[in-house]
């Protein structure tokens, strides 16, 4: 059973991009924010968010941070005996670039001088 499932799961991804790349981009934004064939909308992400019934799936996490919890998309699925989830906040902007920058080959001073010149933000 389980590799029917793998093999179907694998054809139905198969199809599905294989149509999406039909299409340029704007097409696409263009339809999600018309109308599908029922006549009824497309969920904006607002209604998403405020989707009671994703809600009461727990389908959002929320993530501690210094300047203010952020809410961000809970992990979507399970593995058995696995502990997945969301594990926290990614770091704030700039926090690993000295250390990024180093690991490329950049000395401290050529680090310090792109700072100097506003280079880093």
């Amino acid at each position: 059973m389980r590799g029917s499932l793998d093999r179907w799961r694998r054809k139905l991804c198969s199809e599905i991009e294989a149509r999406f790349v039909e299409e340029p981009y704007a097409h696409w934004a263009r339809s999600s924010t018309s109308t599908v064939s029922s006549g009824r909308r497309w969920p904006s992400s607002r209604d998403v968010v405020q989707d009671p019934q994703l809600r009461h799936q727990h389908a959002f996490a929320t993530i501690p941070r210094p300047d203010g919890p952020i809410e961000t998309v809970a992990v979507p699925f399970g593995i058995d005996g696995a502990d997945i989830g969301v594990r926290g906040p990614s770091p704030q902007a700039g926090a690993d670039t000295f250390d990024v920058l180093q690991a490329a080959g950049l000395s401290a001073d050529e680090i310090a001088q792109f700072a100097a010149d506003g280079v880093l933000g």
